[in-house]
């Protein structure tokens, strides 16, 4: 039972955290997920470039310090890593 309110607990309070962060758009005006394109692979190296539309933003207080911290979509790493 523990468990189970530990993880309800912590997906909600993603989902509030997900609410407070603020878009920061590069090239798109609506979250979205950055384009991952392969240049070149072959044995020896893989090169790729990697276009991000954008970053959320998150003012933070830790340790009565003031900062704000910068995250890119999430949406995207299990299909890049």
């Amino acid at each position: 039972m523990k468990k189970q309110f530990v993880v309800f607990l912590m997906i909600y309070l993603g989902m509030f955290s997900a609410i407070s962060q603020t878009w920061i758009n590069f090239s798109s005006s609506s979250p979205s997920a950055p384009n991952v394109d392969l240049l070149k692979s072959n044995s020896q190296t893989v090169s790729f470039e990697i276009t991000v539309h954008g970053i959320y933003s998150l003012d933070t207080v830790v340790n009565s310090t003031a900062f704000t911290r910068l995250t890119p979509p999430t949406s995207w790493l299990p299909a890049v890593w």
